[in-house]
């Protein structure tokens, strides 16, 4: 039996104005036939941009949220690996480059 529930995710990114495109290629690539919402965040202090993107993203009804930097290349099949996790919370390294 499937879940036919769609989870929506809400992908934050605190930015100081400027989004590397790799990041974003990474995002679009990665939520590829998912339900996702991106939110953006620039002139505010790190931490005021970490909460006020996650209450948006919760506000909005998201049930889940990715969070990410401006400058983090998402690395290929990452997101897919997330999802396979059954935790409230789960952490993944991107590094740069091909490591």
């Amino acid at each position: 039996m499937s879940n036919s529930k769609s989870y929506k995710t809400g992908i934050c990114i605190p930015t100081r104005g400027l989004v590397f495109t790799e990041t974003i290629i990474g995002i679009l690539d990665g939520f590829d036939g998912r339900d996702y919402k991106i939110y953006l965040s620039h002139n505010l202090p790190t931490p005021d941009s970490f909460n006020s993107l996650i209450r948006d993203a919760l506000d909005d009804g998201c049930d889940y949220v990715f969070i990410t930097n401006d400058d983090v290349v998402v690395n290929k099949g990452i997101v897919d690996k997330l999802f396979a996790k059954s935790t409230d919370i789960a952490f993944c390294p991107c590094y740069i480059g091909d490591f």
